[in-house]
């Protein structure tokens, strides 16, 4: 769902700009594979107070990734430009910002909460982040490789999280293979690709 891959897309870019964080998740989340920190950046803008921007270019740049053009916006994915003002929904935040630019140069931006359109908060800058879609022509990485070799891991439950993948794991190969035995038009992707292997996992959690 939209919140969901929001919530991890926001996760990810605020892994990449700083990874010194108190980080809380469960085993089967870290042991999915997500989109490779480089193809991240790759697909991100950095807009800050002070910057000259292209409208032409960020509305291409929108178009090419999927936002949609609306009146006001209300969800990720969304953006509208009136006059000098720009709103843009960024799949890498909780809420929207409002951009005001004085020609090209933007003057100011603020959070706004999409249900009364008041300003929350001042920013100087932010990431705009599209939704990275479920790819198999996307780079995709352990989401270990955000992190700091150094990284302190500290588990509850072992046990119970590795049990959960492996039950994960074998329902998914389980639905994968009957997919391809009754020669379904619709086969979803082998698990391989989703997650690593309950194995892989212990051999990387216990470096």
């Amino acid at each position: 769902n939209a919140m969901g891959v929001q919530e991890r897309i926001e996760t990810l870019n605020a892994l990449r700009k700083n990874n010194k964080r108190i980080f809380v998740t469960y085993g089967s989340a870290l042991a999915e594979y997500v989109v490779d920190k480089i193809e991240l950046e790759k697909s991100s803008i950095d807009i800050a107070r002070g910057q000259n921007l292209d409208t032409d270019f960020l509305m291409e740049f929108l178009e090419i990734n999927g936002f949609e053009r609306r009146d006001f916006v209300f969800e990720p994915g969304e953006f509208s430009i009136r006059g000098g003002i720009v709103d843009l929904f960024s799949f890498a935040h909780e809420f929207p910002f409002r951009i005001e630019l004085d020609g090209d140069i933007i003057e100011s931006i603020r959070s706004f909460d999409v249900n009364n359109q008041l300003s929350l908060k001042e920013m100087a800058q932010f990431s705009l982040v599209p939704k990275i879609k479920a790819s198999s022509e996307i780079k995709k990485a352990s989401i270990f490789e955000y992190l700091e070799p150094e990284t302190l891991l500290v588990t509850l439950d072992s046990f119970l999280q590795l049990e959960e993948l492996a039950k994960g794991w074998e329902t998914a190969l389980q639905n994968y293979q009957s997919a391809i035995d009754l020669n379904s038009s619709i086969v979803s992707p082998h698990p391989k690709e989703i997650w690593m292997s309950p194995k892989e996992f212990v051999n990387l959690h216990s470096k």
